[in-house]
């Protein structure tokens, strides 16, 4: 369980602590995150919301007026466009649909969602659901694109890893460990490295989905961020492994950081990597 969604605060963002007692809600760039303890439900943490939804509201709407989540909050509608190299979502309207309901179209990385032309979307819930179906479909190509790529590139410079899985996360691009999640098996047994990648990864430029993918398979060499890391990742990227850090740190993982003209306002470190 990495979300859940709410109909006032759309979709949580949920972080696991082993040492957390409770559950802790904050709102970052726009977006509910919930802290909370290791093997708690989902009833648990809903039933908790609904004892402290009041307060809740009152830090969703104070967060709202702060200039930072202003800026990286979008309101889905007809005008939404999300374009990347890899994938292109907008939306359509049809005079003719009259069930309310939204059709899906797909042509090479362009996936349309087509609606009635009175669709109301400031309904209750709809913005959430919106965001959830565009994230699947991102989650989608992600799943096809990047496992591919990233076996090219262990090909390619010799750094074997045991599995791949495409996660929703935010908080990084990507990350590299030894232990295998539920439902998670292992490609090559002989090295018993596992990445990570958030499916966001998709929507970075080639050159900084290279740089990503690159940053991962050195830890199968060194984990940790030392010199030695730094020389062996910058030797492979060409020597541009500070300019991608820059560039980077142009961008986050939000769907919204990626409509039109406007790419990315945050902040990350290389440890978010």
């Amino acid at each position: 369980m990495t979300s859940i969604v709410d109909t006032d605060f759309g979709e949580i963002l949920l972080r696991e602590n082993s040492r957390a007692r409770g559950f802790t809600f904050r709102v970052r760039e726009g977006q509910m995150v919930v802290t909370l303890p290791p093997r708690c439900t989902e009833r648990e943490l809903r039933e908790s919301i609904e004892r402290m939804r009041p307060k809740l509201l009152k830090l969703w709407k104070k967060a709202a007026k702060s200039p930072t989540n202003q800026r990286q909050r979008r309101h889905i509608d007809w005008n939404f466009r999300l374009e990347s190299e890899d994938i292109t979502i907008d939306l359509q309207p049809d005079a003719t649909l009259r069930d309310g309901k939204f059709r899906l179209t797909k042509d090479r990385g362009h996936v349309t969602l087509v609606g009635p032309a009175d669709y109301d979307f400031d309904g209750e819930g709809v913005q959430a659901w919106l965001e959830k179906v565009i994230t699947e479909q991102i989650r989608s190509y992600a799943r096809g694109i990047l496992p591919a790529r990233l076996r090219e590139l262990s090909a390619q410079y010799n750094l074997p890893f045991g599995s791949v899985s495409v996660n929703a996360a935010r908080g990084r691009w990507g990350s590299c460990g030894i232990h295998l999640q539920r439902g998670e098996t292992l490609v090559d047994h002989t090295s018993p490295y596992v990445i990570h990648l958030s499916l966001f990864t998709l929507l970075l430029p080639h050159h900084l989905q290279r740089f990503i993918l690159l940053h991962e398979l050195t830890h199968t060499l060194e984990m940790n961020h030392s010199p030695r890391f730094h020389a062996k990742l910058d030797n492979m990227l060409g020597g541009t492994e500070k300019d991608c850090i820059r560039e980077m740190r142009h961008y986050t993982t939000s769907i919204f950081h990626f409509v039109g003209a406007e790419t990315g306002a945050g902040e990350s470190s290389e440890d978010d990597f």
